[in-house]
């Protein structure tokens, strides 16, 4: 048994407690319970002074990565970000096929004479419905981001200046 006894704390506590009393009472008693079974000896750093530089990073998001936790919009976002590049693929794919049938001697490609291509105006469509669904997905995203983890939207003028 420990020296610190949760339910006797709780006993001495005068009046009524309230839940996160409560919850914090008893969070402090479990972290001493694991402490005097040994369960936080051998940890990684144990001993160690703290490196104050690493500590800038959130130490919350620290500790959940150094665990392999991973939150659930990491994951949203590297899907969103390889749809981005999906995307810009597609149009660099399609601009190297109107750069090919252009010929060597062909004037720089802008936007603009893109725009006239026919082989362009084929693609277009299916190329602007996926910027269209991208941009539906960010916007989802963003909602349920706080501003520092917002997505910019695609569209096709950045992405040609991708190019």
């Amino acid at each position: 048994m420990l020296a610190w006894d949760y339910k006797q704390e709780v006993e001495n506590q005068v009046g009524v407690i309230d839940n996160e009393t409560a919850m914090e009472m008893l969070a402090n008693y479990k972290i001493r319970e694991a402490m005097a079974a040994g369960e936080f000896d051998n940890l990684p750093g144990h001993g160690k002074p703290l490196d104050m530089d690493k500590l800038g990073e959130d130490v919350a998001t620290k500790i959940m990565r150094n665990s392999g936790y991973k939150p659930a919009w990491a994951d949203k976002k590297k899907k969103l970000d390889s749809e981005r590049g999906a995307v810009i693929s597609t149009l660099r794919s399609c601009m190297q096929e109107i750069e090919a049938r252009a010929g060597a001697c062909a004037a720089p490609m802008s936007l603009e004479l893109v725009r006239t291509n026919s082989n362009w105006q084929l693609k277009a469509p299916e190329i602007e419905e996926a910027i269209k669904a991208y941009n539906k997905k960010v916007t989802d995203y963003n909602l349920a981001m706080p501003a520092q983890l917002h997505m910019h939207m695609l569209s096709l003028e950045a992405a040609f200046a991708r190019l």
